[in-house]
């Protein structure tokens, strides 16, 4: 019997064509496209919820002050007012006076309280940069600047005795003259943080706002109208802060430069000529401007405060007086938010609250 031999033949292995790794290309491509989306946006909220923390940890600080001293922290101590946003003057800070009470003793420690934080005495603690008054979404991380500002006046107005706010100059508001209850009473909120900030020591506009300025105005985003606001005049955009080095904050001199540019007259400066005005906008529908307070031009543009803000989509996140961390929409009607930051109108908030 003869055994018939199979013969096999091998056929040349095939390969992937260019076209065919072009095509697997194209596909992974889509999908990380697909998936990017998501994972950024888990990132932010994920950043948010850290934020919320900060202001939650910040909001049970501040009750804990007003336990042991049955006043809420002044937000900010001077000998005379209004407060100008200038690297003079005591302006020791509500935030400063809660750094026992957020695990921050030694560093309350080093403070020297018989001059003003300016002095050469607290620089090393002004530099010290502290992560809970820092939002994870706000760049420029490592910087000793604070993200969150208190409340100080329901309208755009200088920091004085008369805000009607809880965090103001020399204040000391107790939980008795929150007559709209501390439910619809904001405390503190997000702020953008600009170069030229003077740092969380500073009791000026670095770490006190109103709510007369729309939320995320300061980013030149449209508010109910769609129309564009800028800032007051006298509050500068300055430099973005990602153009500044890490590893330092602003000194002194070169922050008022960055303010008011190197003349000694601010309202010849380029910074106050390019703020488009003190007010919400332009003059563009005057139905809602006769709704809106009227703003007059301050003597002194270092007196301008500014609103609130932060780099979360569509609005800040702010701490109420009941303790809660809640998200404000830069939707939110414009005469509701006003009255969310007046301690006591006595008025009924909107129906977006």
């Amino acid at each position: 019997m003869f055994r018939h031999r199979c013969c096999r033949f091998r056929h040349p292995r095939r390969g992937y064509t260019f076209a065919e790794i072009l095509v697997v290309i194209a596909i992974i491509g889509i999908l990380v496209a697909l998936l990017l989306p998501a994972v950024q946006a888990a990132r932010e909220a994920a950043r948010r919820a850290t934020c919320a923390k900060h202001l939650e940890q910040l909001i049970i600080a501040v009750h804990n002050y007003e336990m042991l001293h049955q006043v809420y922290p002044p937000g900010t101590i001077n000998q005379t007012g209004p407060i100008k946003t200038l690297p003079q003057g005591y302006h020791h800070n509500w935030l400063i006076q809660l750094l026992p009470y957020i695990e921050q003793k030694n560093t309350h420690a080093h403070i020297d309280s018989l001059v003003g934080v300016y002095d050469p005495n607290n620089m090393p603690v002004r530099r010290v940069d502290i992560q809970i008054f820092r939002c994870p979404s706000m760049p420029g991380s490592g910087r000793a600047y604070s993200d969150y500002a208190g409340v100080h006046n329901d309208v755009e107005a200088p920091i004085d005795v008369t805000n009607n706010g809880t965090f103001f100059l020399n204040s000391r508001v107790s939980y008795f003259d929150l007559k709209d209850g501390s439910s619809n009473t904001l405390f503190v909120g997000e702020k953008d943080t600009y170069a030229g900030d003077l740092g969380w020591m500073s009791g000026t506009r670095a770490t006190l706002r109103n709510t007369g300025v729309p939320i995320n105005s300061s980013q030149g985003k449209n508010w109910r109208t769609r129309r564009y606001f800028s800032r007051p005049t006298g509050y500068p955009p300055g430099l973005e802060i990602d153009d500044l080095p890490v590893e330092a904050m602003m000194t002194d001199e070169d922050t008022l430069a960055t303010l008011f540019g190197d003349t000694d007259d601010p309202f010849a400066s380029n910074n106050y000529r390019n703020n488009g005005g003190y007010g919400w906008g332009s003059s563009e529908d005057e139905a809602e401007e006769e709704v809106l307070p009227e703003f007059k031009l301050p003597e002194d543009v270092t007196l301008a405060v500014g609103g609130f803000g932060s780099q979360h989509p569509g609005g800040a996140q702010f701490a109420v007086g009941d303790g809660s961390v809640r998200f404000c929409a830069e939707t939110i009607d414009v005469i509701t938010y006003m009255q969310l930051g007046h301690r006591a109108d006595r008025q009924l908030n909107g129906d977006d609250w």
